[in-house]
């Protein structure tokens, strides 16, 4: 797993793009994690 700090927001922004451009925040209320499709709601990576 991934994390790195960031502002603060609802949800990642610009999931399509590559995994280093992605997080610019990260999310208040949900757990993300960044897996080879990008950051991916309350699941794990297999």
């Amino acid at each position: 797993m991934i994390f790195i700090d960031r502002p603060c927001c609802d949800e990642p922004l610009a999931i399509d793009l590559p995994i280093a451009d992605t997080l610019s925040c990260e999310a208040c209320s949900t757990t993300w994690e960044v897996t080879d499709a990008g950051p991916v709601e309350g699941q794990r990576a297999a």
